[in-house]
C-alpha cells in the first residue's frame, strides 16, 4: 500500500476479524477512542435530536458533549447510569442515542446495562 488514507491490509484484515468475533456484517477500526465516539456521534445525531450520556465518562467525551455538540443543535442529558429510573426519565421523543461508558473513565463506576432502558 502507499498511502494509509487509501487502505491498509492490516487494518482491513483487523476490520474483518472484529466483525466476525461480534457477529457483525462489517467493523471499522479507528485512531483513536475519540475518533470512534465522533464518528458514532456524528452519524447518528442531527441537529434537533437529543443525546443520553453518563455523568462520568472521559474528559474530552464530555467536552464533546457539554460544549461541541450544542453547538450543533443537538441537546445533550447527563445521567448517572447506575440508576435506571434516571435514565428513563431523559428519554424524550427526539432521543436517537444514549451513550454509556462502563467502566467510567476515570473512575471506573460500573453501570449495569442490562437494566437500562434500551
Amino acid at each position: 500500500f502507499a498511502y494509509v488514507r487509501w487502505g491498509n491490509p492490516t487494518v482491513k484484515a483487523l476490520e474483518e476479524k472484529a466483525a466476525a468475533l461480534e457477529g457483525g456484517e462489517s467493523a471499522i477500526a479507528l485512531a483513536s477512542g475519540m475518533a470512534a465516539v465522533s464518528a458514532l456521534i456524528f452519524t447518528f445525531l442531527k441537529s434537533g435530536e437529543h443525546l443520553i450520556a453518563g455523568d462520568v465518562c472521559y474528559a474530552a467525551t464530555q467536552e464533546l458533549f457539554g460544549k461541541h455538540l450544542r453547538r450543533f443543535g443537538v441537546e445533550v442529558s447527563l445521567v448517572n447510569p447506575t440508576d435506571a429510573d434516571s435514565v428513563a426519565r431523559a428519554i424524550r421523543k427526539n432521543t436517537k442515542l444514549i451513550y454509556i461508558e462502563t467502566p467510567a473513565n476515570p473512575i471506573l463506576r460500573l453501570a449495569d446495562i442490562s437494566r437500562l432502558p434500551l
